[in-house]
């Protein structure tokens, strides 16, 4: 009679440990595909910061060649040739500073070069949000 009372006994704990096996594992997978979906939702808003930056590139682009906006850096006058004080109206702008334009072809690779640096900013963003959610 001991010996069938001990075989029940760890017949009753075996399946004690198999049922909470069960549930630490289904939730462990629970929580996975909640990491899985919050991953491919933050791909997602990345892919559409990325869009929209692209969409203001273009745009910038465009000011660009139209002539609508111009890029002008300051220089010493008594250096540069092409050097012009800066007109305009605007107190915050003509300070009487030479300035010089910067041409089309480097403006755009200013341009161009700032939109990949806030790529790479979002790229970096979207790990971190990631990492965060992971170690919650």
């Amino acid at each position: 009679m001991e010996r069938a009372e001990w075989q029940e006994k760890e017949l009753r704990q075996q399946a004690e440990y198999q049922a909470k096996y069960k549930e630490l594992s289904d939730a462990a997978r629970a929580k996975e595909q909640e990491r899985v979906v919050e991953a491919a939702k933050a791909q997602k808003e990345y892919q559409d910061a990325i869009k929209k930056l692209r969409r203001e590139y273009d745009a910038e682009n465009a000011r660009l060649r139209d002539g609508s906006i111009v890029l002008r850096v300051p220089v010493n006058p008594e250096t540069c040739r092409s050097a012009a004080p800066e007109a305009g109206s605007d107190p915050a702008r003509s300070n009487g500073r030479a300035t010089a334009e910067l041409s089309g072809e480097i403006a755009e690779a200013i341009g161009k070069f700032g939109t990949e640096v806030d790529e790479v900013v979002n790229q970096l963003k979207l790990c971190q949000q990631i990492i965060v959610k992971d170690r919650q």
